[in-house]
């Protein structure tokens, strides 16, 4: 499994994002990687370069913006061996972001909290 993540970057390259989307995105970051115990970097960043066969294992459930977080947990739990790698990224050239809204964040919490991740184990494939 080969996830990328994002490169730590000067302040003055990084795109302009509010505040608000910083802190969320920080605070996010440290409660799914302690509340699930990933060893990873950037559990969001999209890029991800997997062998078929890790989905043969790994079934996912979730539709919202959790799936980035049970993905990395079923394969980690899997033992599959994880190797990061830094990408860039670029600022959007067209369009805003779609998740920053409150029914998606609040849907992601809702899945994050309960039951979501304790069923997320390995022996529940």
């Amino acid at each position: 499994m080969l996830p990328g993540r994002r490169l730590r970057e000067r302040l003055q390259d990084l795109p302009q994002r509010p505040l608000h989307r910083v802190v969320i995105g920080r605070l996010y970051h440290w409660f799914v990687k302690l509340a699930f115990s990933l060893r990873l970097r950037d559990v969001d960043c999209d890029f991800r370069l997997m062998r078929r066969v890790v989905f043969e294992k790994v079934r996912l459930t979730r539709s919202s913006g959790v799936i980035c977080v049970e993905l990395m947990k079923k394969v980690q739990d899997h033992g599959y061996r994880i190797a990061e790698v830094p990408v860039h990224h670029f600022h959007r050239s067209y369009g805003k972001s779609q998740f920053f809204n409150f029914p998606r964040v609040a849907r992601t919490l809702v899945d994050l909290s309960g039951s979501g991740g304790s069923s997320w184990s390995s022996s529940s494939t």
